[in-house]
């Protein structure tokens, strides 16, 4: 509980020195210092069994200006996630002004999706907000690199699902490395070799690169091997893996 209450008051100082940098005009500053303001309020959440109403005042106070800051900043998608966060904070309280806070911060939301509709190439980023948010909590805490690699690879899937490869690629990457820097549980080896198996996807199907793809399958089928659970007497996934690097090989002939 010490410990929580420490983090607590780091977040409240934060909080105070992001209202001083925007009031004199520093605001890119404010934003950043206001983000781990709010961020540290949710951590201490997390160690709360019972959160009070008044931690839940503190921290919508916090997600709300937070809100406020991206927005000036046009940061709009990560704005969405934090006036929502802010909205369900507030529906914990049962005071009026709790209902009125919230009212204003669902009102918010619908202003701000209003001016994502003039950059559709922006709007994507409503879908991947929420886990850069998670992740970004996560990485407060330790022993937490599996769970921020597992954040990485859902935004990953959006954006390839979006056609988006280049994006994709950068964040199952960032999967990689958290999952390098995780103890090597086997849960950490699969999400490895799931990870190694998209890149090599991307490389082969979508970048055209296939000495790249070949060597991320040969990466996936090692750790598949090792780690893969069978069903049915196969494992299913490095089975997929080793096709798809004959299919490289044959093309390459």
């Amino acid at each position: 509980m010490i410990q929580t209450e420490e983090i607590r008051i780091q977040a409240e100082q934060l909080g105070v020195e992001a209202q001083r940098l925007h009031s004199v005009d520093r605001r890119k500053e404010a934003l950043i210092v206001q983000r781990r303001s709010a961020l540290l309020y949710a951590s201490a959440m997390h160690e709360e069994e019972s959160p009070s109403e008044e931690s839940w005042r503190v921290r919508a106070v916090a997600c709300r200006r937070l809100a406020d800051y991206l927005t000036e900043a046009e940061h709009y998608p990560e704005a969405v996630t934090y006036y929502q966060e802010a909205t369900d904070c507030c529906a914990q309280l049962s005071t009026e002004e709790g209902e009125i806070a919230a009212r204003e911060c669902a009102q918010k939301i619908l202003q701000v999706v209003g001016l994502l509709r003039s950059r559709p190439d922006e709007r994507l980023y409503l879908l991947t907000a929420r886990y850069e948010r998670l992740q970004q909590e996560l990485a407060l805490r330790q022993g937490t690199e599996l769970a921020q690699a597992e954040c990485s690879a859902h935004i990953a899937r959006i954006f390839q699902r979006r056609d988006r490869p280049h994006e994709a690629l950068a964040h199952y990457r960032e999967a990689l490395r958290l999952c390098a820097l995780a103890e090597a549980t086997p849960e950490v080896m699969l999400a490895t070799a799931e990870a190694h198996h998209r890149i090599a996807g991307l490389y082969a199907y979508a970048l055209d690169e296939p000495d790249d793809a070949a060597r991320h399958y040969r990466e996936a089928i090692a750790l598949y091997t090792d780690y893969e659970p069978f069903a049915h007497g196969e494992q299913a996934a490095r089975a997929l893996c080793v096709q798809a690097l004959t299919m490289l090989s044959n093309e390459q002939d």
